[in-house]
């Protein structure tokens, strides 16, 4: 899209779209859930997107694709399903570019979520066991085998994501490696700790995790975190939970089931009809202030999000998108003052690729001035106010690949790619 605003993608899905990740080695967009097709074309619950067109993954599962992740240069895939082209596997495999195959013994129950962490694979889900051994509802995969994480935790675990040096969990669960956690909690390779007091109320339950502004934020069914009111949505800076807003403004009438960071605003999704006190129809995005929706919002969930080349997509379980028919998978981008990544470089960056350092000739600088480095997910992972141009700055810490930078004035936000090469 080159214009803002939500529009379709492809011809869609004839099912519910529950999974969508960003591949940025290959460059694609891989799509999971309960589809069996697109138009006339059939894809067994997983696909990929390439700007263009769907294209196939063998002949996909025989079951749900819940969740997605890259490990050893492999996507790796968990659900649902007891099969992935045509072979046995048990509610993971992991596609190699042409076939599917198994991992290890894989689970007696649903996965759903995947991250990798201090360079092994964790899992998370419904499941207790991988084969003959235990595993509650948490396993790490070394690439050969699945073996348990501690302990585990007592019940379902939902979410996984990276921060502040731990691979952070969310889930219906009130211990892990029995230690109180109450629906989140942080392994740090060989504990779990609790995240403050962790959430209570409603169903006390979190769905969804994700980087803001270099904090945790946690999305899901649950009214106090940390022992701070909120409304199915909150942050954690390392110490603390706080709300999004305060009094009517704190955050969603139900749950939220996905999140994402994009373009310096969270945008997070559910089963929801307000945010912010202001109607938002199963999408609600805050930009650091206040709560606002996308137009009429989609007429049904909005379960995945994910940011793949400077555009959001959006799946779920709708029909239409602000008003847009777009089955089960819409995209959505900000344009406004936004320069294509791919088109005429906005701004000077020099060495490219960088491998040290690279400095930044800024074409506007103001006291307002905003500088991000970003995955191509769309996770911030540099924010600062320049001073002076050139602006030079130290990338020793980032690992090798693509990156975006952009600048952000009260008037307009400027992109360009950067290499990182060691």
């Amino acid at each position: 899209m080159s214009a803002q605003g939500c529009g379709p993608v492809g011809n869609g899905t004839n099912g519910a779209m529950h999974c969508l990740y960003t591949d940025t080695i290959h460059d694609h967009l891989y799509c999971g859930g309960a589809f069996t097709g697109s138009g006339g074309d059939p894809y067994s619950h997983v696909c990929w997107w390439n700007d263009t067109t769907f294209n196939p993954m063998g002949s996909g599962t025989n079951g749900d694709v819940l969740c997605a992740a890259h490990h050893g240069g492999n996507l790796c895939a968990g659900g649902s399903f007891t099969q992935a082209g045509g072979t046995s596997c048990m509610h993971t495999a992991y596609w190699d570019g042409s076939t599917w195959h198994p991992m290890g013994a894989g689970f007696n129950g649903d996965v759903y979520c995947m991250a990798e962490f201090n360079g092994n694979l964790y899992c998370g889900g419904a499941f207790t066991m991988s084969g003959s051994t235990p595993c509650a509802h948490v396993a790490m995969w070394d690439g050969s085998t699945w073996s348990p994480v501690g302990s585990g935790c007592d019940e379902v675990v939902y979410a996984m994501t990276v921060h502040d040096g731990m691979l952070c969990m969310g889930g219906h669960f009130e211990q892990c490696g029995g230690v109180s956690c109450n629906g989140i909690c942080g392994w740090d390779g060989s504990t779990y700790h609790p995240l403050g007091s962790g959430m209570s109320g409603m169903e006390h339950t979190v769905n969804a995790l994700c980087i803001y502004n270099g904090n945790l934020c946690a999305g899901g069914s649950f009214s106090n975190a940390g022992g701070t009111s909120c409304s199915n949505v909150a942050q954690w800076n390392g110490s603390a939970w706080s709300a999004f807003g305060g009094g009517w403004s704190m955050g969603m009438d139900d749950a939220v089931g996905s999140l994402c960071a994009y373009h310096g605003s969270l945008y997070c999704g559910g089963g929801f009809s307000e945010c912010g006190g202001v109607s938002a129809n199963n999408l609600g995005v805050w930009n650091g202030s206040t709560w606002s929706s996308i137009g009429t919002g989609f007429d049904g969930q909005v379960r995945s999000l994910a940011v793949y080349n400077d555009v959001l997509y959006l799946g779920g379980t709708f029909t239409t998108a602000d008003g847009t028919s777009a089955s089960n998978i819409a995209q959505y981008t900000t344009a406004t003052g936004l320069r294509p990544i791919d088109g005429a470089a906005p701004f000077a960056m020099y060495p490219v690729p960088a491998s040290e350092q690279v400095s930044i000739t800024l074409p506007a600088l103001s006291p307002n001035t905003r500088v991000e480095i970003s995955t191509l997910a769309g996770e911030v992972v540099r924010s600062l106010r320049p001073s002076a141009s050139p602006l030079v700055l130290d990338v020793r810490s980032l690992a090798v690949g693509a990156y975006v930078v952009t600048l952000r004035t009260p008037n307009t936000v400027l992109s360009e790619r950067l290499m990182i090469a060691r």
